[in-house]
């Protein structure tokens, strides 16, 4: 019996000098992690609404019915506080499950003036969810569109990360609607799939 204590003991220190320093390291790098994904996630968001800065929308309101009113901001109009940072402080839809659902909602400002804002939206694809990061001018059109992550088969559903596509959307109304024709040219409000 005393045999098989000895090896145990021993993994046992194994473990505990392992996990410790996965800990350790993990203490270490979280802020940078956390800084670098906030940095990213704005460099995204530029991508489809020019903007010196993003700060988070404290009520939004999607399809999956998270924000009251519709009015995409608190009562206060300044859209709640935020550092503009990125990651965790984003508003969010909850986890409703209905599709189309709004992920995250950010007003883009440049030299203190809102100049439009930023969703990322879910919705479901023939392969998974697909969601998609679109830019809204304070003008209301749309400013740019991106994939932000897929599930679509090679091919057709894979081309919607090419910018001969996305860019279909670019100064497309968006209070008015978008048709998917087969066609080209389309027309206004119209984009070819």
């Amino acid at each position: 019996m005393p045999s098989m204590i000895r090896p145990a003991v021993v993994l046992f220190a194994i473990c505990a000098i392992v996990t410790g320093a996965l800990a350790a390291t993990y203490v270490q790098t979280e802020g940078a992690i956390a800084e670098s994904e906030a940095r990213v996630a704005n460099e995204i968001r530029a991508q489809v609404l020019p903007a010196d800065e993003f700060e988070p929308v404290a009520e939004i309101m999607g399809a999956a019915g998270a924000g009251g009113d519709g009015s995409g901001g608190d009562s206060s109009g300044t859209g709640g506080g935020g550092s503009g940072t990125g990651g965790d402080e984003s508003a969010s839809s909850g986890a409703s499950g209905a599709y189309p659902a709004v992920t995250e909602f950010y007003r883009g400002l440049s030299g203190g003036r809102t100049v439009g804002y930023v969703a990322t939206v879910v919705s479901k694809g023939y392969g998974g969810d697909v969601s998609v990061i679109v830019g809204i001018g304070a003008d209301g059109k749309i400013a740019g569109v991106r994939v932000a992550s897929h599930s679509e088969t090679p091919g057709l559903g894979a081309n919607s990360t090419n910018p001969e596509f996305y860019s279909q959307y670019d100064q497309q109304d968006a209070l008015g609607g978008i048709s998917v024709v087969k066609t080209a040219p389309p027309g206004d409000g119209e984009i070819v799939a």
